[in-house]
């Protein structure tokens, strides 16, 4: 969790063009992006089985 000082230092950034900003992921993230493919697998496995 980011402390005050942080948040303070990162409303007075001024970003410009070509800047880049890293963004690191959550925990949550990982869960959400396996479980995200294990459902588009088991959705797919049933269509093909309807269809075949």
């Amino acid at each position: 969790m980011p402390n005050s000082a942080a948040l303070s230092i990162a409303a007075r950034m001024e970003l410009r063009p070509n800047d880049i900003v890293f963004i690191q992921k959550h925990p949550i993230t990982t869960w959400g992006r396996a479980l995200d493919q294990f459902l588009s697998s088991l959705v797919n496995a049933g269509l093909d089985a309807a269809n075949g």
